[in-house]
């Protein structure tokens, strides 16, 4: 699992899984998809 906190003080977690990545945010997941969808996706919430 990987850990990211914005400079906004959103965290967001992406777990890993053999044919994609999750997304998740204070619990909820808030994105399923790619790797590297899932790295837009937090890069988006900046």
């Amino acid at each position: 699992m990987e850990r990211y906190e914005l400079e906004n003080g959103k965290v967001f977690e992406i777990i890993r899984w053999p044919d994609g990545c999750t997304v998740v945010k204070d619990g909820t997941v808030v994105y399923s998809g790619t790797y590297s969808g899932c790295r837009r996706y937090i890069e988006s919430m900046k």
